[in-house]
């Protein structure tokens, strides 16, 4: 049974990041955070929702350099989804 609790989201911040991914850890709710190290003191969380492709990316480019890419998320959502722009992709810095 689950319990359905909406919250409202407001991120125009669409854009990229780039970073070395430190950890892939998946949230209780079903998403997957994900943590990027931007400089020597910042790490910054981002998530991923119910891609399973793109989970299985960030894992294999842990300790690497990337380019993560999230769009908008404005609107009301359920509990379940990313409460920020989830990640549409990630990509290698070479």
């Amino acid at each position: 049974w689950l319990l359905w609790l909406p919250f409202v989201v407001v991120d125009k911040g669409s854009g990229s990041t780039k970073g070395t991914i430190t950890s892939v850890e998946k949230n209780f709710n079903g998403t997957t955070a994900l943590y990027i190290k931007t400089s020597e003191n910042t790490q910054e969380k981002y998530c991923i929702e119910f891609d399973e492709e793109l989970e299985e990316k960030a894992k294999e480019l842990i300790g690497q350099e990337v380019k993560v890419s999230y769009g908008e998320r404005v609107g009301l959502y359920s509990t379940g989804k990313c409460s920020q722009a989830p990640i549409e992709s990630i990509e290698l810095v070479k």
